[in-house]
């Protein structure tokens, strides 16, 4: 008995693991991408379980009919509604059901009651859900969708809150379904946009042979006046900034991940100090545009996030002046910066959610802003305070 069960297990063993290996070999895995072929199955009306692979093909095609084959080499076979009820691959279920006298494939988009199914034709897309047996039409009116998915989904409370953010799309409807299977806390992931305030500190690094040109009209021989930027101290000058944002959900990660445009304008002051020599000070305007990827929890209450991404600015300068101690006088003095400036930045933070849609997003930010130009590297550290709609 027990070399019966194990030859048995030696033997299944010995399958899976030739069906693995062949799905990591080069040459099966450049021919499933050639077909757009994954592994799946296929039950026929008849009960008849069969495992191969399933061509995949646009959600219309889906609807009627399904190619398989029994090897990744093997000659696709087509099967249509009528000849089998149910196929899968990759997590993804098609299952015959009857539609206006006939009978399609609609999408099983989750397990439990109620159950979400998605129908897509040539000139339509329909979702329903099955109770006590019986297909029901959702509405396409976004209000009438999300009274109607509260009444049914009023088991669970978190589910009701979700509901409230249902459109008439495949997406958003299987996140809201998937939660009320399991009454689940997290937040469904949809595009915002919102306003930026904020703070920060900036430091501006420049050659210190760099030097610092102005007229000098009341000496006795006037003339140009330079002195080289070494010989001063740099002061910190807090900044201030305000914005626009957009955060646009990506079909990764469960939705955790989201697209992250901002549009920015940032002031913020320079100054450049020596005792005996004077100081020089300036105002910088940043007219910024970051492109940011940003990765957060869904939690309800509130949750983290990080963000990274790339950031371009254009710069005008303000209010340039030198003063000079020999003198006691100011004077207009050369631009310091080029035109342009562009870099990365890494941020962190948390999200404060107080509503469906509404929330508080707190946020500590580092960029760095580099020129070929004439323009010096900049540095800053930033206090972000966004509100989303």
């Amino acid at each position: 008995m027990i070399k019966r069960q194990l030859i048995i297990i030696i033997f299944f063993s010995f399958l899976y693991l030739t069906s693995k290996s062949q799905d990591d070999n080069p040459v099966i895995k450049e021919y499933k991408e050639a077909l757009n072929a994954e592994k799946g199955y296929i039950i026929t009306q008849q009960n008849e379980y069969k495992q191969g692979y399933i061509i995949i093909s646009k959600d219309v095609n889906n609807s009627e009919y399904v190619d398989f084959l029994r090897f990744i080499k093997a000659e696709p076979v087509r099967f249509t509604k009528s000849e089998i009820k149910e196929y899968g691959y990759d997590e993804v279920v098609y299952v015959t059901m009857p539609y206006n006298n006939d009978i399609v494939f609609m999408r099983k988009m989750n397990e439990n009651e109620p159950c979400l199914y998605y129908y897509k034709s040539n000139d339509k897309k329909e979702f329903y859900i099955k109770k006590n047996n019986e297909l029901i039409l959702l509405p396409q009116d976004s209000k009438e969708l999300r009274d109607f998915l509260q009444e049914e989904m009023s088991e669970c409370n978190i589910s009701e809150q979700n509901s409230k953010l249902a459109i008439y799309n495949k997406k958003r409807l299987a996140y809201i379904f998937e939660r009320n299977s399991a009454c689940n806390e997290k937040r469904i992931p949809f595009f915002n946009y919102g306003v930026y305030i904020g703070l920060g500190v900036s430091n501006l690094k420049m050659d210190p042979n760099r030097v610092v040109t102005f007229y000098n009209e009341n000496n006795s021989n006037p003339d140009y006046v330079s002195i080289a930027l070494g010989n001063f101290d740099y002061e910190y000058h807090i900044g201030y900034s305000g914005g626009f944002y957009a955060d646009i959900p990506l079909d990764v990660y469960g939705g955790k991940l989201s697209f992250h445009p901002e549009i920015l304008i940032k002031r913020t002051g320079y100054k450049f100090k020596n005792n005996y020599y004077g100081e020089f000070c300036f105002d910088v305007n940043y007219y910024m545009t970051n492109l940011f990827v940003r990765y957060r929890g869904l939690d309800r209450k509130k949750s983290a996030f990080v963000e990274f991404g790339f950031g371009y600015s254009l710069i005008y300068e303000k209010n340039l002046y030198y003063f000079y101690n020999l003198t006691n006088q100011k004077y207009d003095v050369n631009p310091m910066l080029g035109n342009t400036v562009y870099g990365l930045g890494l941020g962190v933070g948390m999200s404060f959610p107080f509503s469906v849609r509404n929330g508080v997003d707190l946020s500590l930010r580092y960029t760095f802003l580099y020129s070929q130009e004439k323009m010096p590297t900049v540095s800053t550290l930033d206090l972000i305070v966004g509100f989303s709609f």
